[in-house]
């Protein structure tokens, strides 16, 4: 469903029609999401010149394609926001807009990989993967 406000037909030209709604949550939480993915990829794609560069989410599609292809990995992600597809971020809109402030402000962002961070993707993906908490 579009997140349009409804259009209403009125017979006569002296009647206004009503103000439209506020946006629902649904519609900001589109929005949100397709300004992170757009905002990510396209810094994704400048760092490494690949236009068809994309943010991966799963542990082996993160730690293959993000951390050995591209050579950069994301760092600053919150430790209480999972990392998945931005679809599937739960708790409506608020860990969005936490997301999209983290990256506006650069604590979120795309920083070089090691020797280590390449070995580590390549044998054992879970420990690049942004979600990844080692316990001490």
């Amino acid at each position: 469903m579009p997140c349009t406000p409804p259009t209403f037909a009125f017979a006569s030209p002296d009647v206004s029609p009503p103000a439209a709604p506020s946006a629902p949550h649904w519609c900001i939480r589109d929005r949100l999401r397709r300004e992170l993915r757009a905002e990510i990829n396209a810094r994704l794609r400048e760092l490494t010149g690949d236009s068809d560069a994309r943010l991966h989410y799963t542990v082996r599609g993160y730690g293959k394609h993000t951390v050995v292809r591209h050579r950069y990995k994301l760092s600053g992600w919150p430790y209480n926001v999972p990392f998945v597809d931005f679809n599937r971020i739960p708790g409506g809109n608020a860990p969005l807009l936490r997301l999209l402030h983290l990256w506006d402000s650069g604590a979120l962002r795309f920083v070089r990989v090691t020797k280590r961070d390449l070995r580590h993707a390549e044998h054992h993906p879970r420990r690049v993967h942004p979600s990844y908490r080692a316990v001490v």
